[in-house]
């Protein structure tokens, strides 16, 4: 909270230099406004939101990578972390790469693609006034990043 707005650490950090871009992003959108208990959430420094998605990746990072409970709740957290920043399934998919050796046939690579996307079209980000990718093209208006259908794969 800084001066009664919540408002992102990576603004205050910045000097709210990049502020300007943000607001020019958000223009004309509607604002999420979730209930009270929801919204107090959103507020503590380390909150990650979770969703099915998230749940979806870690399982498969858990169960199919075998990464084990610890280390696919680690990575998972990570991507949300990722998600949230909006940055793009393929960095994510460099820095899980980076972070273990585990994920190597295609058939991984390609069902985590996948996943990812999931993760980042069904993620609550600040350039969509709080509404998710996905919520955005459901209202008819193109959401900041495109979400790719199919996973990530080009079409």
């Amino acid at each position: 909270m800084r001066n009664e707005y919540l408002v992102h650490r990576t603004y205050i950090k910045s000097g709210f230099s990049k502020l300007k871009q943000m607001l020019d992003l958000v223009q004309g959108k509607s604002r999420f406004i979730p209930g009270m208990e929801e919204f107090l959430e959103y507020a503590a420094l380390d909150f990650l939101q979770e969703t099915e998605q998230a749940e979806n990746l870690e399982a498969y990072l858990c169960n199919s990578v075998l990464l084990g409970t610890h280390g696919a709740h680690r990575l998972t957290r990570m991507m949300k972390v990722f998600a949230q920043n909006e940055e793009t399934v393929d960095r994510q998919m460099k820095v899980l790469m980076q972070e273990t050796s585990l994920i190597k046939s295609a058939t991984h690579k390609e069902k985590i693609r996948e996943l990812l996307q999931d993760l980042n079209d069904n993620t609550r980000i600040w350039s969509e006034k709080g509404h998710t990718r996905n919520e955005a093209l459901r209202a008819g208006k193109a959401p900041t990043i495109s979400v790719v259908k199919g996973g990530g794969k080009k079409q």
